[in-house]
């Protein structure tokens, strides 16, 4: 699966990817395995450009799907808890 580093389209997206999950982990959040997701996405990603893997580099991004997921799922469970507890806070 070497032809996905031969073409420019994909090593770009992987750039762009590895960006994202580089700002996630800037992210101060203080729950667990907030880290894990991008942090294991930053090292197949990167691991698969060094080596020219494909097959690691579709396993990276099913990993940044997952890192997505979670992180949609964070906010959404966020937003959802800071709605239920606005009209317990104001009185």
């Amino acid at each position: 699966m070497q032809f996905l580093h031969r073409r420019e389209f994909f090593r770009r997206l992987g750039a762009v990817l590895i960006l994202l999950c580089g700002l996630k982990l800037l992210l101060p959040l203080p729950v667990p395995m907030s880290n894990f997701f991008p942090a294991a996405t930053i090292f197949l990603l990167a691991g698969s450009a060094l080596e020219d893997d494909g097959l690691v580099y579709v396993v990276g991004l099913v990993m940044f799907t997952a890192s997505a997921a979670f992180f949609g799922l964070l906010a959404l469970g966020g937003a959802t808890a800071v709605y239920q507890l606005w009209p317990r806070i104001l009185g």
